[in-house]
């Protein structure tokens, strides 16, 4: 995926969290690509009836986002090769409707992406895995039971706790029960290239307002 369809211009990374932030740990456990291993676990699905009935289901994405086109054909054709009955369709919604109908909870799987509001964990870390966050929240009952009884906790000390250890520590171990029970699959952190004139002065990159530039600062010298 980073090599082929981003062209290297992406990196690997644990969780939802970027890379950058206070609670990330490369060293965290991540999903791997084993076929193997995920026909182990859809034969252990319901009981076996996931593996002996199948499924079939529609994966999402926001039209015009190629990346995010291909991921959705590399899980179709890697799940789709595990069972014949494994069955998944790609749709690709305009953007409008798309979160329209992400947030009434219409749209049973989907790749997404987020760009932080503010550069501190809290916001990725309540946004996906907490009951009331917007991607955990529209997740249905299902999910919100699940973090109400497993995350939600945990999501709420971690934004007052004061130690910036101690805060480390719940977030990783936020990041590990998220990876335990396969809340979704992180696929990359983009890396951006920004090309501009040599008398460009004082432009610092914003990894929370990507792209853009601070006009109150940068200026021009030959």
């Amino acid at each position: 995926m980073i090599n082929d369809v981003l062209q290297g211009y992406g990196k690997r990374i644990t969780s939802v969290l970027l890379s950058d932030l206070l609670g990330y740990n490369d060293q965290l456990p991540r999903h791997e690509y084993d076929l193997l291993k995920a026909k182990e676990e859809f034969q252990k699905a319901w009981d076996g009836k996931v593996w002996d009935k199948g499924f079939q289901v529609t994966l999402a994405y926001d039209t015009g986002n190629e990346v995010f086109q291909t991921a959705c054909e590399i899980l179709k054709e890697n799940i789709e090769s595990l069972n014949p009955r494994f069955k998944i369709e790609i749709q690709g919604i305009q953007w409008p409707s798309f979160l329209d109908s992400f947030k009434l909870g219409q749209l049973p799987a989907i790749v997404i992406s987020w760009i932080a509001d503010y550069p501190d964990p809290h916001n990725l870390i309540f946004s996906h895995y907490h009951s009331n966050g917007a991607i955990g929240g529209a997740q249905g009952e299902g999910f919100a039971e699940f973090a109400k009884n497993n995350l939600n906790q945990q999501i709420d000390a971690a934004l007052v706790e004061t130690n910036s250890d101690s805060r480390q520590k719940l977030y990783e171990n936020i990041q590990i029960d998220a990876y335990g029970h396969a809340l979704g699959i992180p696929l990359f952190q983009p890396i951006e290239i920004y090309l501009m004139k040599k008398w460009v002065k004082n432009w610092v990159f914003n990894p929370i307002q990507c792209g853009e530039a601070n006009f109150d600062t940068i200026y021009k010298k030959e």
